[in-house]
């Protein structure tokens, strides 16, 4: 979709939205239009002003010289007006006072709509991801998308705006041809016909440009993906020894970067520096013109020579701008499918119940999950419940359907096959935002922003009073390590909690869950790292939380002896439910469950 396009199609505007309103772009016409009058108002007045000195101001010889000075003189004269070398002056000085305001107010309306454009675009993507389905977050790289709302987003509306500057050059362009016209309409036509040849000298370098914008857009987004990566694990780079063979790889990136950038700039100078001989050439052959074949008076040869020149930056700015617009192809490109693949993706809300705000079972009918382009149902045929007010363990092998199961209960992931019933009701009729609501949920691996203990833990509760904070704490054994902090509860964690254990990371983690008072708890492996005696003390402390709160807990595990203290186990082998009850039931069952359990370490 071309530029034009993106200004015209309402479905665009309406959906996948860089938020173009026609309002505002009325509004810079008009000051475009406004400001271009002024200029070659400005300018054309000084024809008068030269005739007004050379004739020395004598009215009979000035209407002689020119009609246009009888209207002026008998406007004068009937509003006892004295036409001076002074006031033509003045007037002249207003209109380029005037053309100022009107650029300032046009240059000002066009960065203030760019920068909305820009804010509001990228609002919009970072919501619509964040309700994006999560098969949309696993198959979408999260450093291209990083890269297209950080830098592409800016140059995609750079481009949506560059006709407006592209119209803005040709409205000026239009009145000084216009006002030389008046001048001399054969001079005009031999000035706009070699402005005509000059402008197509161009066109195979803006085409060229437009190529070149896109390898920059690619390599653009291909580097942030690239350094968001490698970022993230700099340990694992250095101790696998992938140091010189990741700085090559990026030095090929930064290479082709460097290039199409180089290209895109050498494009851009050779348009600049193109057009100005011509129009120089032009100028010089126009005066021998004017002077020795058509005999023009001195103070028209030069004031068609201001304008030709005048028309030189006019000319430069149009080709530039649409430069720009051809430039701009690649990164909006990228945008508009960014934006179309978020829509598309994003969660459907079903259902207009408010989810219970008390634990209530939780039954899965016939329940089977596949992911694409899987050969094998990652969930198959499970049929299990899941009671309230109870704890519940879901155990098993890698690789089992673990993590998928618990994705299924706050509607992360939708059944392919069956249904999940809480409350009696189908999980699609309760709405999205009550349904997550009334779950709370602590990784394996803590998502920790940078910030201070405080600010993690109220990230679950941001209204929560400092008796809940500590509460939390508390019930999720955080508190004792918080208080060794040099600032207690206000001391800086790092960016993914660095400057913390991976225990206490975990606990603390695990205070943000507590903290939201969800009448359901699920963790996942929340023993990991823990040592025997210290995952006894917690499963006593969480099953004292849970009674006290009268919260449903749900964790994943791989200890089956903190699995075994449990109400309630689902064990989980190749995504089928192969046993479910209390720990006496599935070692009766002598399944994966009791094998394994009894080959524990002891």
């Amino acid at each position: 979709m071309d530029n034009t396009a993106l200004l015209r199609d309402q479905h665009f505007k309406g959906r996948y939205a860089l938020g173009v309103k026609t309002t505002p772009l009325v509004y810079l016409a008009v000051l475009s239009m406004f400001s271009a009058m002024f200029e070659v108002f400005g300018v054309g007045i000084f024809l008068p002003i030269f005739q007004f000195v050379r004739l020395k101001g004598d009215p009979n010889s000035l209407i002689e010289e020119s009609p246009i000075w009888q209207y002026v003189i008998t406007w004068a004269d009937n509003y006892n007006f004295d036409v001076t070398i002074a006031t033509l002056l003045l007037i002249a000085f207003c209109c380029f006072s005037m053309r100022q305001l009107f650029v300032y107010l046009r240059l000002y309306t066009l960065a203030s709509l760019r920068t909305r454009i820009i804010k509001s675009t990228r609002d919009t993507m970072f919501a619509r991801y964040m309700r994006a389905e999560t098969s949309f977050h696993d198959q979408m790289p999260v450093g291209i998308f990083v890269g297209a709302i950080s830098s592409e987003v800016p140059n995609a509306a750079a481009g949506v705006l560059a006709p407006v500057e592209l119209c803005v050059h040709v409205t000026l362009a239009i009145f000084y041809l216009c006002f030389l016209t008046v001048l001399s309409w054969q001079m005009t036509l031999c000035a706009l016909s070699l402005l005509f040849v000059a402008s197509l000298l161009p066109k195979h370098w803006s085409k060229k440009g437009g190529y070149a914008s896109k390898i920059l857009t690619k390599t653009n987004i291909a580097m942030s993906e690239f350094i968001l990566a490698r970022l993230r694990s700099p340990r694992l780079v250095r101790l696998s020894g992938t140091e010189m063979a990741e700085r090559k790889e990026f030095d090929l990136l930064t290479t082709t970067q460097r290039r199409a950038d180089l290209l895109a700039q050498i494009l851009k100078s050779k348009i600049e520096v193109v057009i100005e001989p011509i129009v120089v050439a032009f100028s010089l052959i126009f005066i021998f013109v004017a002077y020795q074949l058509l005999g023009w008076p001195l103070e028209v040869i030069g004031l068609y020579l201001v304008i030709v020149l005048r028309l030189m930056p006019v000319l430069k700015g149009t080709l530039a701008a649409w430069f720009m617009v051809q430039n701009a192809t690649g990164p909006i490109d990228l945008v508009y499918e960014r934006q179309r693949e978020l829509v598309q993706a994003e969660e459907k809300s079903t259902g207009n119940m408010v989810y219970p705000n008390h634990p209530v079972d939780s039954q899965f009918e016939n329940v089977s999950f596949y992911y694409s382009n899987a050969k094998r149902p990652a969930l198959s045929n499970i049929n299990v419940v899941i009671p309230a007010y109870k704890t519940t363990a879901i155990v098993g092998p890698s690789g089992s359907g673990k993590s998928t199961f618990i994705d299924l209960l706050p509607r992360l992931r939708i059944p392919s096959k069956g249904k999940i019933f809480s409350s009696g009701q189908p999980l699609g009729d309760f709405t999205l935002d009550s349904l997550r609501s009334s779950i709370a949920f602590a990784p394996q691996e803590p998502q920790i922003f940078p910030g201070t203990v405080r600010t993690h833990i109220l990230y679950g509760k941001p209204d929560a009073s400092n008796e809940e904070l500590l509460r939390a704490t508390r019930y999720a054994g955080a508190d004792q390590f918080i208080e060794t902090l040099n600032n207690g509860y206000d001391s800086f964690i790092g960016d993914s909690g660095t400057l913390l254990s991976g225990g206490q990371k975990q606990r603390l983690d695990l205070a943000r869950a507590i903290i939201s008072n969800a009448p359901t708890l699920i963790l996942d492996e929340p023993t990991a790292g823990l040592d025997p005696e210290t995952e006894r003390c917690f499963f006593q402390t969480l099953k004292h939380y849970q009674k006290e709160t009268e919260t449903t807990l749900i964790f994943i595990t791989h200890r089956l002896q903190f699995a075994s203290k449990a109400d309630h186990i689902i064990c989980l082998v190749d995504g089928k439910a192969e046993g479910v009850g209390t720990h006496k039931q599935l070692m009766s069952l002598n399944g994966w469950y009791a094998q394994h359990y009894q080959q524990r370490p002891s």
